[in-house]
């Protein structure tokens, strides 16, 4: 499965691979040739608005991809569209919007027994969560789970839309 590497100008992008399950790394305090560095080192695809640093990447042979679009869910669907990606969470495979770890599913049971931050009202009313084995943050589908399936039926569209072909791959 492919590895991405955001570069500052996209970390909102970075959270929504997370999501998709995509091993994302973001980093906003990054020179070019760090990044570049990275990229190469671990094997990501470096993506960027950054038409220098997408020149720099493509010079050095990194894999990189010049995101087109000028808001979050066009950026999002040329990146699905390009790296043909099923636009749809699953928890399962998820990974941590906040620090790209891996998340672990833990029943309403374990979660009452964790002692975890979690509202009693939200251990009531769901039985699946979601924890990330990184930095403990915890995940449920509640209200902004509807508000992530709305977006991404936003983005679903503007992928179809789109006269991007998959063959448009980064180089």
């Amino acid at each position: 499965m492919v590895k991405f590497l955001c570069d500052g100008m996209l970390g909102r992008i970075a959270r929504w691979l997370r999501l998709l399950g995509y091993d994302t790394l973001y980093s906003s305090l990054s020179t070019d040739e760090e990044l570049v560095r990275l990229a190469e080192e671990e094997e990501r695809v470096l993506l960027t608005k950054d038409v220098e640093l997408y020149r720099h990447a493509l010079k050095s042979g990194v894999k990189t991809l010049l995101v087109e679009g000028n808001d979050f869910e066009t950026m999002l669907a040329h990146i699905i569209k390009c790296f043909d990606i099923l636009p749809k969470i699953n928890p399962e495979s998820s990974r941590c919007p906040e620090c790209n770890g891996e998340m672990q599913h833990i029943p309403v049971d374990e979660a009452k027994k964790l002692k975890l931050d979690i509202p009693e009202t939200t251990l009531k009313v769901y039985k699946d969560f979601w924890v990330c084995k990184n930095c403990h943050k915890i995940y449920w589908k509640g209200r902004m789970w509807s508000n992530m399936v709305k977006t991404l039926e936003r983005v679903k569209e503007k992928v179809k839309a789109s006269h991007i072909s998959n063959f448009d791959n980064p180089q």
